[in-house]
């Protein structure tokens, strides 16, 4: 979010879950884009693969 905030991108705050966290930007076509961090503890094992975890 750093990064993206010293490049003048448009970024929410970090928001907080149980299982993740995820931020909101603007994309340069001006779409909103989720940035997601699932918890790696609370994902089922078949799908830490999909997250590079």
């Amino acid at each position: 979010m750093e990064r993206l905030r010293a490049m003048g991108v448009p970024v929410t705050g970090i928001r907080r879950e149980p299982t993740a966290r995820h931020a909101m930007a603007e994309g340069p076509d001006r779409l909103l884009l989720e940035i997601f961090q699932p918890d790696p503890a609370a994902l089922p094992p078949e799908l830490r693969a999909c997250f590079a975890l």
